[in-house]
């Protein structure tokens, strides 16, 4: 039967201990729903589960019994079927020989973890904002360890503290950055001579990044590194211009650090920034709708497509988009990306004097429909039969000639809206921000911004998820997917 929670709180410092109360680490992880944790627990070896089951002067960060559920079936299924070492790794890596309330976290400091693998536990204390975010308002306290929140910290057990938290994570790397992403068997491991040059330079030693164990006086960052697939879709010819210009090289090298801090997506605010090691900042873009995160650096957004990644000298994201720079005019971006092709079929039928628009270098902003939002169009449009309106919803895609307008920069809530004009007879386009979410409304159709601020030689690309110019919605389904109309 689980116990109750009684909590103390001496000079500050908050105390959460069981009546009834397990006295070791073991004996209270079932009471504490962390039952799925035991159950790897169980699988180390018998020396291991008795040094859990004395009175030892540990912490543990433990997820709940909820966190495990919301992991992927296959990969839950692979922590309970995992060998006894690998068990044993997986404990170790969470636990710390030594006491540690979150009134003594320290930032600058990582812990060493129980892993004979010398992983670390980073910890980050963010104090949020209460009410009006402008009021400057103190709100609650978050304590996180390598990106998990503490849902239940300071959970006294016996001589033992145990932090409950909200999510399983990866067992850190042994490893520096850059002994990651070169390690044998790595997802993205480099095997292309420009990826070489181009990660060396981002992760190298010219940056004072070591291949050695940081000590405390060694540098930390976050690092974003393009993956192979990103690199690859990069023209020749525009690789090497990149590749033969060291300068170039550099400057787009050091817009992918972040030194001195380690950063985890769960603790960031939408449109937080840190700075570069190069020029300007990198800016943290949420997407709640999609469960996405979004980088943006020297001009270039990038999805992380595998990020929070734990090393021995900071965090690693791997990103979908080399940041900074930027070699497609708007047109060449539409052709190469799988998600637009239904849009680039209206371009090749539109007007020849619209479709040059798209490599002007007076500027162009153009808002995308990916493919999803032409599958949602009612049948009856016929459109790609129908010239008029392929013109049209082309037209209403792009704001006037000479416009290059990034849409991040509409901050707030309905009432931060921007209303700017289209290319089909100066019709207005209107773009706000509501929540995490950018919207745009062209030719009488709200959609969604996908991804935001491509950026291209001659100005911008939005994804959006609706055709301008073609609605899909009837009158009750506009209505039910509008809170306010209901």
């Amino acid at each position: 039967m689980a116990s109750a929670l009684k909590v103390w709180i001496f000079f500050g410092i908050t105390f959460v201990t069981c009546v009834g109360t397990p006295t070791t680490i073991y004996d209270a992880l079932q009471p504490l729903g962390c039952g799925q944790f035991l159950a790897i627990l169980n699988n180390c070896s018998y020396e291991v589960k008795q040094q859990y089951r004395e009175t030892r002067r540990w912490t543990v960060f433990a997820p709940n019994d909820t966190a495990f559920n919301n992991l992927p079936p296959s990969r839950r299924s692979a922590l309970l079927r995992m060998t006894t070492a690998e068990s044993e790794r997986f404990i170790k890596s969470f636990t710390l020989n030594k006491e540690l309330l979150t009134s003594y976290f320290r930032e600058s400091e990582p812990e060493q973890s129980l892993s004979t693998y010398t992983s670390l536990i980073f910890l980050t204390k963010r104090v949020r904002r209460g009410g009006d975010t402008a009021s400057g308002l103190i709100g609650p306290t978050e304590y996180y360890a390598n990106g998990a929140m503490l849902l239940k910290p300071n959970i006294q057990a016996g001589s033992s503290i145990i932090h409950i938290v909200d999510r399983v994570l990866e067992v850190p790397a042994d490893k520096t950055i850059l002994g990651y992403i070169s390690q044998q068997g790595q997802a993205d491991q480099p095997d292309t001579a420009y990826y070489t040059q181009i990660l060396s330079r981002i992760v190298g030693e010219n940056y004072d990044m070591t291949v050695q164990p940081l000590n405390n006086n060694q540098l930390r960052m976050t690092v974003f590194i393009p993956t192979q697939d990103a690199l690859a879709r990069i023209p020749a010819d525009k690789m090497q211009i990149l590749l033969s210009n060291p300068e170039k090289m550099n400057k787009v090298a050091r817009q992918h650090v972040i030194k001195n801090e380690v950063l985890y997506t769960s603790f960031l605010y939408h449109n937080e920034g840190h700075n570069a090691m190069g020029e300007g900042q990198i800016i943290f873009r949420k997407n709640m709708a999609r469960e996405a995160v979004f980088v943006n650096s020297g001009g270039v957004t990038a999805q992380i497509v595998r990020g929070n990644i734990t090393c021995t000298n900071g965090a690693v994201h791997f990103i979908d988009t080399l940041l900074e720079y930027v070699y497609n005019t708007a047109r060449d971006e539409i052709d190469i990306t799988p998600q637009t092709q239904q849009f680039e079929d209206l371009l090749s039928q539109t007007r020849t004097d619209v479709e040059k628009i798209f490599v002007n270098p007076l500027g162009v902003t153009v808002f995308v429909p990916i493919n999803d939002a032409f599958v949602n169009l009612p049948s009856f449009y016929n459109l790609y039969n129908n010239q008029s309106l392929i013109n049209r919803v082309v037209e209403l895609s792009l704001l006037e000639q000479g416009t290059r307008y990034p849409v991040t920069t509409v901050n707030g809530d309905y009432a931060a809206r921007r209303t700017l004009v289209s290319q089909y007879y100066r019709r207005p386009v209107i773009i706000y921000s509501q929540g995490n979410e950018t919207w745009v409304e062209s030719g009488y159709v709200k959609a969604r911004v996908v991804r935001p601020d491509i950026a291209v030689t001659n100005g911008f690309v939005h994804f959006i998820d609706a055709v301008p110019g073609a609605p899909s919605r009837d009158v009750p389904n506009t209505i039910f997917c509008e809170d306010w109309l209901m």
